[in-house]
């Protein structure tokens, strides 16, 4: 069967990570707020992407399989990178045309640029610098 991914990005609540450890145990059953139920099925599986993990209780990170990379070390080209690969297969695009793109991300998205950016311009709520290359 065909793998179904679930891929949550955003800050870990403490009222929804305890619903998630309903999800994490053997029953595998998403407990919603609303008291529904929802069957997650053997081949589905859930990834999150949180800034932190602040709020997860220890059987949360006890149950789930946890990476951590800082946004230090991965930097923003593996995002671009990932980009252009969806692009090419999605479009058709050309590997000079993913030349170009490269240049011009590798010249003017530059570490400096990320910071400059991050010092002197307001965002709307908090970004990581390896973000702020994809907007």
């Amino acid at each position: 069967q065909k793998r179904t991914w679930i891929v949550g990005d955003g800050p870990v609540d403490a009222i929804w990570i305890e619903n998630l450890n309903t999800v994490l145990d053997d029953n595998r059953l998403l407990t919603l707020a609303n008291g529904d139920r929802v069957p997650m099925h053997e081949y589905c599986r859930i990834l999150f992407e949180p800034r932190d993990l602040r709020n997860a209780s220890p059987a949360t990170v006890s149950r789930a399989g946890i990476v951590y990379v800082s946004a230090e070390d991965l930097g923003h080209m593996p995002i671009i990178e990932a980009w252009l690969l969806d692009r090419a297969k999605m479009n058709d695009q050309s590997e000079e045309e993913a030349g170009i793109i490269r240049t011009l991300c590798d010249k003017y998205i530059t570490d400096d640029h990320l910071r400059w950016l991050s010092r002197n311009c307001t965002n709307m709520m908090p970004v990581m610098n390896n973000h702020m290359s994809t907007n």
